[in-house]
């Protein structure tokens, strides 16, 4: 195995090169540092470019939305104020009214006129005090109209008159040219009256009304109007204006070629029901049901009932409701494709409360009512028809709240629910525990829940979740599948007719019957999808909560914000409307729209310079001559440094200041480098030192130890760096750090004997611990001489005739303690071997006895008293000569352990140590017990452990390894971590020769005597061949004559005899090796 030094080295320069190796050149440094610093003040001009564009860009778009919002406060207003001022004129024309009816010749004039002259009004007309109705309607208001009516291109007005003629109520519509001529009209039966409509039941004599947005009855389109009564007939004068007007108006405003261009407009309220918008309610492709075949009979029928009307609530969405009055949902195109299938004239009602709607149809103002769930406590309303949906009932409550699954776990608990609801009366029948509050509308039940007063509220999934979504009221669970138990209801939403109309019901049903899966699939999709979707295109509420927040913060208003609408970054702009309460103009753009033209500037901006930087680069190659070639010098000159040549460092003049003083500053640092170096091994070597000294302090025989086999390491390892033997090539100490690394190993190499007890490693005879206990057994033989003596004086005293008898018994007992004692003061010098049969010897006088008369527990110290387990025996003791008791078993204080990175194979002792006396009097070999022999053994681990934790440099970094492995042997016998001759190096076996040899030949030892040189050579040479020593190792050792010069400088004369190098230098027999 090649030397670990040879290995470091190695290392070292493999680190080395890679630290050549690794990083960038100076020259690339320099053209980077060019290039960041163009970069930086190129992103520094496109930066502050773009700044300044983006500000003019949102300047601009912010001064283009502050004009459409005047525009759009001048428009709303002139609408609003032309409407208002109309009405109020018209009401006070008496002369439109006399005597409870209308002067058609005059009435028409003056609705003409209007119309021409305000071509934003849809209509004008008046609801008489009796329920009739007469209206003129301006064709030109809306393309949709013509449409809607059927009128022809030559028509310029519509009049329509609902009144009683012939015991029957009409409806006469009439089409009107230019010259007020009737080009066609028709004639079809009416139950309506006008005293019903929200625009009548509004009006005052004071100013002029105004309706929420609603769908204008006879046009089914969504509009407002203004109303006014007209005192002294009672009539209702009232103006129409259809809310397409509006939001055509805004698209208008959206100038093309402008970031406005694909922009959003919206008005609003501040709940944020929307009024108008420039994105008006996308028309779907009409889906169409395949006629229904119906006999003669049924078509005429069908013909006879002339329109049907058809309640539509405002906000049940996606099911049934309306935006800005134009109906919308689930069952509201369910019910128009069964109609376009019947060939049924239909139009919906809305504009008013759900509660408003039943009392209608109750009292006959409405032909059907949907959609409704069929409850006991509705049964009886009419005609129901089959269901046209299934939608069974969930429940909504606060995330953080239980969960309910049943209707009968809310007892004792608030429910929310929509005023009016059929369910009411069920629920409160099957369960009285449960408090219900009526709402005005889902939203509001929702809302009530989120704040906490309610509990719960009771809905559809569909509508809980779309609700939920499009108010964007947060933290509620919904629960889908909800147990209703007892209450009388099914989930099928019906459609209700009156009494009189169930043959219509019954077609319904027909109809309703051949809807097929593709048809409800398409529905399903539409209105029971994406809620996402369904809320961005068909919602009566505007699109992004940030429109509601922004709204309700004055210092966001009037001025554009960058908002995130969708996951889109826009701008958004909001400033309110001063006609009508708490309404806004809102401006949505996308923040790409905007700043586009100057993204497009940055990004030619910074391909320039990217080009400019690309062009520039071989001239900044060849710019950096004058500082890289200098730098290329200077890092020569620290190569000297990391190889730590400090004298060879010079100084490499230069043009360029700062280098100059880099290469000046690189000797000076060397200088100081070399010094500071040369105190730290002269600390280190101080340390190591101190440590020897302490050793030597502690105990004179190791002291001479560690200097000793330093000395005899070195000699050896000088003699192995320049052998020419193949079995020490790689192995040198030439180099002064390797030299040095060597010598402190070896100094440092018995450093862990520091915690070695030492009257252990002192230890001179079987029975010393502190001090020689063959003191003690040598009293209690001369206790045993006098016992001999008192019992023959008194046995004299008893029979003097038998003096002469009992001496010479006396004599015979005092010859025999005599050489008991010798034999065990004899067997207490520890010796090289111990036969059984003087152990069997030592047991026989062992139990011998004596007697104690004093008690052994008086003057113990804490820790001894505590080895006294047994309990105490009472005096006079009889006790035997050799004893080995419970007491003189000491226990580890704490669990023996090592580090398992550390690879110790010791196996720690079962006690401490063991102080009886026949026990350590029978050790065979030697002085120390198993325990004490440990204890010795395990110096080498301490001296791992303060190696170890030492931060050693590179160039002393095998010192730990050295100095611990010195009691190794080559077939993995030593400890501490039994190794094998293929992982000792050179120098650790050198060290492994030299501690033998000195320890064999050393005189100072108290439990051994001093082998002459001759001896001590054999030793060496069985333990060569017992594997325990290197034969290399030995041989340089005997024929360079290291073992002469060693001998002459540290062994006694005495010691030093002739040695027969020729019968040590014979090459050993081969060995074969032995199966494991």
């Amino acid at each position: 195995m090649h030397d670990l030094n040879l290995a470091n080295s190695r290392i070292e320069e493999t680190t080395m090169s890679s630290l050549e190796n690794r990083g960038i050149s100076i020259r690339v440094t320099v053209v980077f540092v060019f290039i960041i610093g163009t970069l930086i003040t190129a992103a520094t001009a496109i930066t502050l470019q773009y700044l300044f564009s983006s500000k003019i860009a949102t300047e601009a778009v912010t001064a283009q939305a502050e004009i459409l919002a005047k525009n759009t406060q001048a428009k709303v207003e002139g609408l609003h104020t032309k409407a208002a001022h109309s009405v109020e004129i018209l009401a006070r024309n008496a002369a439109l009214v006399e005597a409870g009816q209308v002067d058609e010749v005059a009435t028409d004039k003056l609705f003409a006129n209007l119309l021409e002259n305000n071509n934003e009004f849809y209509a004008v007309y008046l609801g008489l005090a009796n329920g009739d109705f007469y209206e003129l309607i301006n064709l030109e208001a809306s393309p949709l109209i013509r449409d809607q009516l059927g009128a022809s291109l030559t028509d310029r007005f519509a009049k329509v008159v609902i009144h009683d003629l012939d015991g029957r109520r009409v409806k006469q519509t009439l089409f009107l040219n230019e010259a007020f001529e009737v080009s066609h009209q028709f004639v079809e039966s009416s139950d309506y009256d006008a005293r019903t409509r929200p625009w009548f039941q509004i009006a005052d004599a004071i100013n002029a009304s105004r309706t929420k947005p609603y769908l204008f009855q006879h046009l089914q389109a969504p509009g407002q109007t203004f109303s006014m009564v007209m005192e002294e007939s009672g009539a209702v004068i009232a103006v129409d204006i259809a809310l397409s007007t509006m939001s055509q108006f805004l698209t208008q405003q959206l100038a093309s070629g402008t970031p406005l261009e694909h922009s959003e407009v919206f008005l609003y309220d501040l709940e944020g029901k929307l009024v108008a918008s420039s994105a008006a309610a996308i028309e779907l492709p009409r889906r169409d049901l395949p006629m229904l075949p119906v006999t003669e009979q049924e078509r005429l029928y069908l013909n006879g009932l002339g329109t049907v009307r058809i309640a539509n609530e405002t906000d049940w969405a996606p099911l049934d409701y309306s935006i800005a009055g134009q109906p919308r949902g689930y069952t509201v195109e369910l019910i128009q494709m069964l109609a376009r299938s019947l060939g049924l004239s239909v139009e919906f009602i809305n504009g008013v409360s759900w509660d408003t709607l039943v009392a209608h149809f109750q009292r006959g103002d409405l032909e059907v009512l949907t959609p409704v769930y069929r409850t006991g406590s509705n049964r009886d309303w009419g005609q129901f028809s089959a269901a046209m949906v299934e939608m069974p009932m969930a429940l909504a409550t606060r995330e953080q709240d239980a969960r309910y699954t049943s209707l009968q776990a809310l007892d004792g608990s608030v429910l929310a629910v929509p005023a009016g609801w059929s369910i009411i009366p069920e629920i409160e029948a099957a369960y009285p525990g449960i408090r219900i509050v009526e709402v005005a509308s889902v939203a509001d039940a929702l809302r009530a829940v989120a704040s906490g007063e309610a509990d719960a509220t009771l809905e559809t999934r569909i509508i809980l979740d779309y609700t939920q979504r499009v108010y964007f009221i947060e933290g509620l669970h919904i629960e889908p599948q909800l147990d209703i138990g007892s209450v009388n209801f099914d989930a099928g939403l019906r459609a209700v007719f009156q009494p009189e109309l169930a043959p219509l019901a019954a077609l319904f049903d027909r109809a309703l019957a051949q809807v097929g899966p593709d048809e409800r699939q398409y529905l399903a999709q539409r209105w029971l999808g994406d809620m996402g979707q369904i809320r961005q295109q068909d919602s009566l509420i505007v699109p992004y909560k940030a429109l509601m927040t922004t709204a309700l913060d004055r210092s966001l208003q009037g001025q554009l914000n960058q908002v995130e609408l969708d996951g889109r970054d826009s701008f958004l702009y909001i400033e309110p409307l001063r006609v009508g309460k708490d309404h806004f103009f809102a401006l949505a753009v996308d923040e790409d729209a905007v700043l586009r033209v100057s993204r497009g500037e940055v990004m030619v901006s910074a391909a320039a310079t990217a080009i400019c930087i690309l062009a520039l680069l071989p001239l900044c190659y060849l710019l950096a001559n004058p500082i890289v070639n200098p730098i290329r010098q200077l890092a020569k000159q620290n190569e000297k440094v990391m190889r730590r040549q400090y004298q060879q460092v010079r100084r490499q003049p230069s043009v360029i200041k700062e280098v100059d003083e880099l290469s000046s500053s690189l000797v000076q640092m060397s200088a100081a480098i070399a010094e500071h170096e040369a105190q730290q091994q002269r600390l280190m070597d101080s340390f190591v030192e101190v440590i020897a000294q302490t050793i030597d302090d502690k105990s004179p025989y190791t002291g001479g130890h560690c200097y000793r086999v330093p000395e005899l390491g070195l000699m050896m390892a000088r003699e192995a760096s320049i052998s020419d033997s193949e079995a020490f090539k790689g192995f040198s100490i030439a180099d002064k750090d390797k030299h040095r690394e060597f010598k402190l190993a070896a100094w440092l190499h018995d450093c862990g004997k520091i915690s070695t007890p030492e009257h252990v490693v002192d230890k001179g005879s079987k029975l010393e611990s502190n001090y020689n206990r063959i003191h003690e057994i040598r009293t209690r033989f001369e206790v045993l001489w006098r016992d001999e003596e008192i019992h023959y004086l008194k046995a004299v005293q008893a029979t003097p005739e038998r003096e002469l008898e009992l001496r010479a018994e006396r004599d015979q007992s005092q010859r025999e303690l005599q050489q008991q004692f010798e034999f065990v003061a004899t067997c207490n010098v520890g010796g090289e071997f111990m036969a059984d049969e003087s152990i069997d010897q030592l047991k026989s006088i062992a139990k011998r006895t004596w007697q104690r008369h004093f008690d052994d527990r008086l003057g113990l110290g804490p820790l001894e008293e505590k080895r006294y387990l047994d309990p105490k025996v009472s005096l006079p003791a009889t006790e035997n000569l050799l004893s080995n008791k419970p007491e003189h078993c000491i226990p580890w204080e704490r669990k023996h352990s090592y580090d398992p990175a550390l690879g110790i194979k010791l196996v720690p002792t079962e006690l401490q140590n063991n102080q009886g006396e026949l026990y350590n009097l029978c050790i065979r070999k030697g002085t120390l017990n198993d325990e004490e022999r440990f204890r010795i053994n395990e110096h080498t681990v301490s001296t791992i452990k303060i190696l170890e934790s030492l931060p050693f440099p590179p160039e002393l970094a095998n010192v730990p390894r050295y100095a611990s492995t010195h009691h190794e042997t080559l077939k993995g016998t030593g400890y501490p971590r039994r190794l094998t001759g293929d992982q000792l190096s050179v120098g650790e076996r050198i060290l492994v020769l030299a501690d033998i040899f000195e320890a064999l030949t050393a005189d100072d030892r108290p439990y051994k005597k001093a082998k002459s040189l001759s001896c001590a050579i054999n030793i060496l040479h069985h333990m060569v061949k017992d594997d325990h020593v290197d034969e290399e190792v030995f041989r340089l050792f005997l024929t360079t004559g290291v073992y002469l010069e060693y001998a002459e400088r540290f062994l006694k004369p005495s010691q030093i005899d002739a040695v027969d190098l020729s019968k040590y230098l014979q090459p050993l027999p081969e060995v074969e090796a032995q199966p494991a």
